[in-house]
């Protein structure tokens, strides 16, 4: 649920979008949004990033017309546009796991064959 005192909207957004957003961009967003509404098929349920918005008057009534809760409206709106953005960093345990592997095996593989050779010459 969001907050909304003075025009400033507190949203709880999930916490590994806290390195892809501002607010200067989430409101840019939601000003495209009001001037041109599309449907939001993807609601990402809150999470523990909490992020304040302040909105003018046409921005907010949009969000109302929506249909949804407003909090449900922006992350809406962030999933719209975080889904478009590049994938760089998203999991980097991930891309460190395989470089791992791929450098063991990189190395390992010269020294297998060894042990194997002296192996079958024993």
């Amino acid at each position: 649920m969001a907050r909304i005192l003075n025009n400033v909207i507190s949203v709880r957004l999930p916490a590994e979008w806290r390195s892809y957003l501002t607010s200067e961009q989430v409101r840019a967003w939601i000003s495209e949004f009001s001037s041109q509404p599309v449907p939001l098929y993807e609601i990402p349920r809150p999470g523990f990033y909490r992020l304040s918005i302040r909105l003018s008057q046409r921005e907010f009534a949009a969000l109302v017309r929506a249909g949804r809760s407003i909090s449900a409206t922006i992350r809406g709106i962030v999933a719209l546009h975080i889904s478009l953005e590049p994938q760089k960093n998203r999991r980097p345990w991930l891309k460190t796991i395989f470089t791992t592997g791929f450098v063991l095996l990189t190395l390992l593989t010269p020294i297998l064959r060894r042990v194997g050779q002296k192996s079958e010459n024993s």
